[in-house]
C-alpha cells in the first residue's frame, strides 16, 4: 500500500508542470533587455504559449508571475503591495526592473496564483521562467 502511494505520488509530481517543451518550436526573440522567449504547449488545452525566460545569477530559478516591468526601481507604494505575497523579487536586469512573485516549482502552480495577484495588485501577471545563465 505504501509503495503504491509512493509510486502514485512520484507519477503526479512528474506530471505536475502541465507544459511540454517542443525544442523545434523554441524561439529566441528578445522583446525586453536580457530575456528570451520559448514556445511551450500546454498539455491540457494544447494551446501554444510564449513563455518569457529571464536569465539571472541572483534570483532563484523557477517559475514566477511577472507583475511589473520598470525603467527605474518601483515605487515604495507598489513594493508595499508586493509584501502581501510570501515571496517576491525585484530583479534588476540590464537597467530594467522586473517585479516577480514566486518562485514556484511549475508553470501550473504559478498560473494558479494569478487570480490572487490580480485581486491584490489590480494587475494581470503572466508566467515567466527564471534560469541560470
Amino acid at each position: 500500500m505504501k509503495t503504491t502511494l509512493l509510486i502514485m505520488g512520484l507519477l503526479l509530481m512528474g506530471c505536475e508542470t502541465g507544459v511540454t517543451d517542443h525544442h523545434n518550436e523554441t524561439t529566441s526573440s528578445r522583446s525586453e533587455a536580457g530575456t528570451t522567449a520559448k514556445t511551450v504547449v500546454h498539455t491540457k488545452s494544447g494551446e501554444k504559449i510564449k513563455l518569457k525566460r529571464i536569465f539571472s545569477t541572483s534570483a532563484q530559478p523557477g517559475y514566477y508571475l511577472q507583475v511589473g516591468y520598470f525603467k527605474s526601481h518601483p515605487s515604495s507604494a507598489f513594493e508595499s503591495k508586493l509584501q502581501y505575497f510570501d515571496n517576491y523579487t525585484i530583479l534588476n536586469k540590464n537597467g530594467y526592473f522586473y517585479a516577480l512573485v514566486g518562485p514556484y516549482k511549475s508553470y501550473n502552480m504559478a498560473q494558479s496564483r494569478s487570480q490572487k495577484v490580480h485581486s491584490i495588485l489590480k494587475k494581470n501577471g503572466f508566467v515567466v521562467e527564471v534560469l541560470r545563465p
